[in-house]
């Protein structure tokens, strides 16, 4: 399995892809209720690694890259929700509890590391 961005058209970090693809499957953004999504669970250390076993010949330790990457992404969408709240009041999306969630999202990664 290879990963592509597609916002920039190019191959990104395998780790960092890895990382947003897991937290991605973790929300559903199809929710109707506001805020507009919903959380499907946390993954645990056990989950990551069986994901990151597909990539043997790669390198090693991969979990703990992931793992570290999984912390950056939730990041990055909690300070995209920061910059987004006044742009965001109409459009019914929540962009503040979505930020919370990424915040609480790291919490729950970063103590697995």
């Amino acid at each position: 399995m290879h990963f592509i961005d597609y916002d920039y058209v190019g191959v990104n970090y395998l780790a960092y892809d890895v990382a947003n693809f897991l937290n991605e499957t973790t929300i559903d953004y199809c929710s109707e209720e506001y805020p507009g999504f919903r959380l499907i669970k946390e993954l645990t250390f056990e989950e990551i690694s069986t994901i990151t076993k597909y990539y043997p010949g790669y390198y090693g330790g991969m979990e703990t890259e992931v793992l570290r990457f999984m912390c950056v992404v939730n990041l990055y969408w909690a300070v995209w929700s920061i910059k987004r709240f006044d742009l965001n009041k109409s459009e019914g999306f929540g962009v503040a509890e979505h930020g919370l969630l990424r915040i609480k999202l790291y919490e729950h990664y970063r103590a697995m590391l």
